[in-house]
């Protein structure tokens, strides 16, 4: 299942609850992929601060298409995208690839 945070608007929660979904997801023993698709690399930065390597953490800063989540879609029970605060192109591309949105 692929799983969007969105939101046009910036501080209101994304990457918080991208990161500890994901946390959570894998504790419940289910394979994690995040992919930061905010050009800031938020998510990335995180991980490589905290040293915390539970789950997975992809930068993808730019628009997603079908072609870069198939090929690894299989290999995650959820595949969290945590995308940038704003409404454009990037934003339209994460929700045409997710089954389900989060708007914090």
């Amino acid at each position: 299942m692929i799983i969007s945070l969105v939101n046009q608007k910036g501080g209101v929660g994304k990457t918080t609850v991208a990161i500890n979904l994901a946390a959570g997801l894998v504790r419940h023993n289910r394979s994690t992929l995040l992919i930061d698709d905010d050009p800031q690399g938020t998510d990335l930065q995180w991980q490589s601060v905290a040293n915390n390597h539970l789950f997975e953490v992809r930068h993808i800063p730019g628009p997603i298409e079908k072609a870069d989540v198939e090929p690894v879609k299989d290999a995650y029970d959820y595949i969290l995208i945590d995308a940038p605060p704003a409404f454009g192109d990037i934003t339209t591309s994460v929700l045409g690839v997710s089954d389900a949105a989060v708007i914090p």
